[in-house]
């Protein structure tokens, strides 16, 4: 299977710090993104996971305001 996505696409291990897990972006032809997280692997069973790595989390973020416009 895993040669088969290689052939449409490509992988690139991340790592995301508080992630638990192997992450990988897979980027397809048409530049669209999969994100593949992979955990509770043990010989018998692999836990995956296609969604952001991100997802569900609190994100906080800074900002800075370089300008403010009146609308007419």
């Amino acid at each position: 299977m895993l040669d088969e996505l290689e052939k449409n696409g490509t992988f690139t291990q991340m790592e995301i710090p508080g992630i638990d897990g192997v992450i990988f972006q897979y980027r397809l032809p048409d530049n669209r993104v999969v994100y593949y997280t992979f955990t509770n692997i043990t010989p018998e069973t692999t836990t995956v996971d296609q969604n952001h790595p991100l997802a569900g989390r609190e994100l906080e973020a800074t900002i800075t305001l370089l300008n403010v416009t009146k609308k007419a």
